[in-house]
């Protein structure tokens, strides 16, 4: 038997339009700039716990390895938790306050402050008899002061609630 045609060395000489041989890749397989080299480097001191933050991962057109970027992003996670874990044990063992039981301190102390220093003109006009006038500089010089500490505190609670 013989053919009046040629085939090719799998058996088909020509494909139908629209087929190509293969998978399709149009810049013949990764991206530019990608090394597998760089990103195993990469993981690997991720894995270690090594730093690598400071260092440009993204390759020429901003791709990185999908293993590095899941690989940093659990490094990240895991920096996240280990910090808030950190946190709540300082809480706990009494070492950190919260912000409510702190803000519940200083308004105690000041108020107990405040009535002690209001006090004291009266306490210094029964002791020592001293003249009205300088009763008032004094309850002035007071109420400038509750002012400045009311003040510099106001900084505290101004701060995230």
């Amino acid at each position: 038997m013989h053919a009046d045609f040629d085939l090719g060395a799998d058996g088909i000489t020509e494909l139908p339009p629209g087929f190509r041989r293969g998978p399709y890749m149009p810049r013949g397989g990764r991206t530019p700039g990608y090394s597998p080299k760089k990103a195993a480097e990469v993981a690997r001191r991720i894995e270690a716990g090594e730093d690598v933050g400071g260092e440009e991962l993204e390759s020429a057109d901003g791709q990185l390895s999908l293993t590095t970027r899941h690989l940093l992003a659990k490094a990240r996670k895991e920096a996240a938790l280990a910090g808030l874990n950190e946190l709540q044990l300082k809480v706990k063992t009494g070492e950190y306050l919260p912000r409510a039981a702190y803000r519940e301190a200083t308004a105690t102390l000041v108020a107990s402050l405040s009535q002690g220093l209001r006090s004291l003109p009266d306490t210094l006009e029964r002791k020592c008899g001293l003249a009205p006038e300088v009763l008032q500089d004094i309850e002035s010089a007071i109420d400038e002061a509750l002012s400045h500490i009311a003040d510099e505190l106001a900084l505290f609670t101004e701060a995230k609630s």
